[in-house]
C-alpha cells in the first residue's frame, strides 16, 4: 500500500516472501497499525497406504524449507517389506529412503507421502524330515519357509527320479522302487 486516503490512496501488489514481515503504518497525528505476514505453512502426511501400525506425525513447513522424512515411526504390512516413502501412492519403489535420500524442498502445497511395499520373498526352506531311511512305500514331507511372514509361501512338490519315487501336491512321498 502506497499512502494516501480515499481517491488518494494507490495500491501495490508484490509477492509476500517467504519469511516473517512485520509493517506498520503511521498516520499524520502519530496513530499506529501494525501487521505482520506469517508465511503459510503446509503439512506433510504420511500414509500407511494398505499396512496398518504408525506412521510419522504429520510435519508443517514453508515454502522453500528442506525438510527431512521421517523414518522413526515405520507403518507395517504382513508379508510385505517396508521400502521406504514416495509422493505416488502406486509407486513400486521409494523416493525416500532410509539409508538413502531422506530431503526433499517444500513446494507450494501440502504433501502425501505414501509407504511403499515390497514383497517379502522367501528366503529359507527347511524340510522335515531332513533324512529318511523307511520300509514304508509312503513319506509325508513338511516344508518350513523363512521368513514366517513371506508373501508366497506355496511349495511345489517335485521328483528328480520319479521311477524311484513320486511325490504328490502335499509332500506325499510314495515309493515306486528301492534306491
Amino acid at each position: 500500500y502506497n499512502g494516501g486516503i480515499g481517491e488518494n490512496a494507490t495500491t501495490t501488489y508484490f509477492k509476500m516472501p517467504n519469511q516473517d514481515v512485520y509493517i506498520r503504518a503511521v498516520s499524520e497525528n502519530g496513530l499506529t497499525s501494525d501487521w505482520r505476514h506469517i508465511p503459510l505453512k503446509r503439512s506433510i502426511t504420511y500414509d500407511k497406504n494398505g499396512g496398518y501400525g504408525s506412521v510419522p506425525a504429520t510435519q508443517y513447513a514453508k515454502s522453500g524449507d528442506v525438510v527431512t522424512v521421517e523414518f522413526g515411526t515405520k507403518p507395517t504390512k504382513s508379508g510385505y517389506s517396508f521400502l521406504g516413502w514416495s509422493e505416488n501412492k502406486t509407486a513400486t519403489s521409494a523416493t525416500y529412503k532410509e539409508d538413502g535420500t531422506k530431503t526433499f524442498t517444500m513446494g507450494s502445497s501440502s504433501k502425501t507421502l505414501y509407504a511403499v511395499w515390497g514383497v517379502k520373498k522367501v528366503t529359507g526352506i527347511t524340510l522335515s524330515p531332513s533324512t529318511t531311511s523307511t520300509t514304508s512305500n509312503n513319506l509325508t514331507l513338511y516344508a518350513t519357509l523363512l521368513p514366517d511372514d513371506a508373501a508366497n509361501k506355496r511349495v511345489t512338490w517335485s521328483s528328480s527320479d520319479s521311477s524311484t519315487a513320486t511325490v504328490n501336491a502335499s509332500g506325499v512321498v510314495t515309493r515306486r522302487k528301492a534306491g
